[in-house]
């Protein structure tokens, strides 16, 4: 049912001058919980090798920028140089939680 046509066909009780009471089952508490990711992302033919630690930091501000919460994991796995090569395609495995909306 459309807002326009719920409100057209409460205009004739509000005009008899009744008064409407909504009846809302009652409520019942339920602890708030964090929900909680872990994902392990694949980097594939990065443009440049990337140090362990300008993967994590660009990792986190990415986090950050989408609504993570602070307190994350961040482990970046073959990056800059392995075994004498450029590592141009690393993984990261992050775990995090999303801050709760204003």
């Amino acid at each position: 049912m459309s807002a326009c046509r719920a409100a057209l066909l409460l205009l004739p009780a509000l005009a008899a001058g009744q008064t409407l009471a909504a009846s809302a089952p009652p409520a019942t508490a339920t602890p708030a919980e964090w929900k909680s990711y872990d994902l392990l992302v694949d980097f594939r033919a990065l443009p440049r090798p990337y140090s362990c630690d300008e993967l994590w930091y660009k990792v986190r501000d990415v986090l950050l920028q989408l609504g993570a919460r602070a307190y994350m994991t961040i482990t970046p796995y073959g990056c800059g140089t392995t075994h004498g090569r450029e590592a141009r395609s690393p993984r990261v495995e992050v775990k995090f939680q999303p801050s709760p909306s204003p």
